[in-house]
């Protein structure tokens, strides 16, 4: 096993912890009610949750808003990475952690996150770092600024227009390209894998390699060049292989449920145990390797 002395995640919301401290924060509902009300607004995310119920009629905590009385995201951010999996692998080695995952982000803006953070010297040399490899539906771009930002295929934010986003859907955010874009960020990573003699490694956070590249309804697809390519990211060194990955956010959540699942927060995410399950596999594999 690698010797190391601290460990630094970079991943998605599966990473960062969302939803996992909801109805803490929101402490005039109980757990079941948080979760079911989510159900109700459609199971997925949805402004009406965050306008309603951030604030303070359902939330005793004043710490959570800021000096304006508005819901402070960075500290509900720091809060919920507290008990993500990141937190509980390093507490598993007696290492400090560093999360850098974020709500949203796809593999392309970990990649970037790590860049920036080893270009300023935020990395060290006994530092483990890992990846959580998520889905393939997101993009990365940086404005005239520099600011990053990191959209989703599927939903309106962050693009530089709605025209733009528009347009992408419609022809670049194709299956192809999707692939194509999974495939060389999960190869950047491997390369990172080789170049720090085992430092970097990832895993399949959200899904399965399966799931990424074969959860396709086009049967013309795996007759394709692309295909044969995506083929050659299946056995990376750099990618740990586990038995367990959360299943909840694209394809192990029932959308049609009307009920809470005890393993998984209203909107799909996984809650606090399944961190910890988490944090126990990777735990195991990295003892064992």
């Amino acid at each position: 096993m690698i010797e190391f002395d601290r460990i630094i995640a970079y991943g998605c919301s599966m990473t960062a912890g969302d939803e996992t401290l909801d109805h803490v924060f929101v402490d005039a509902l109980t757990e079941y009610e948080v979760d079911k009300t989510k159900i109700d607004l459609g199971g997925l995310y949805c402004p009406e949750w965050n306008t309603k119920y951030y604030n303070p009629k359902y939330c005793s905590d004043k710490t959570l808003f800021d000096e304006n009385g508005r819901w402070d995201w960075g500290e509900q951010i720091r809060r919920t990475k507290e008990v993500a999996w990141p937190r509980w692998l390093a507490d598993k080695f007696g290492v400090p952690w560093i999360n850098r995952g974020l709500g949203g982000a796809g593999m392309e803006y970990s990649i970037y996150c790590y860049e920036e953070d080893l270009a300023t010297g935020k990395i060290g040399d006994k530092d483990l770092v890992l990846f959580g490899l998520t889905s393939a539906n997101r993009w990365f771009w940086l404005n005239e600024n520099g600011i990053t930002k990191k959209p989703l295929l599927s939903y309106h934010a962050d693009w530089p227009s709605p025209k733009f986003h528009k347009d992408y859907v419609a022809t670049v955010g194709n299956t192809y390209q999707i692939c194509w874009d999974a495939y060389w960020q999960i190869q950047y990573i491997d390369n990172l894998y080789h170049r720090t003699n085992g430092r970097v490694k990832s895993f399949h956070v959200t899904t399965n390699y399966n799931n990424i590249f074969k959860g396709i309804s086009d049967p013309t697809f795996y007759q394709s060049n692309m295909y044969r390519i995506a083929e050659k990211s299946k056995d990376l060194p750099s990618i740990m292989k586990l038995d367990y990955y959360f299943k909840s956010y694209e394809y192990g959540r029932n959308w049609n449920a009307l009920e809470p699942h005890p393993k998984y927060c209203g909107f799909g995410h996984p809650k606090i145990s399944e961190h910890q399950v988490m944090a126990e596999e990777l735990y195991k594999y990295l003892i064992n390797e």
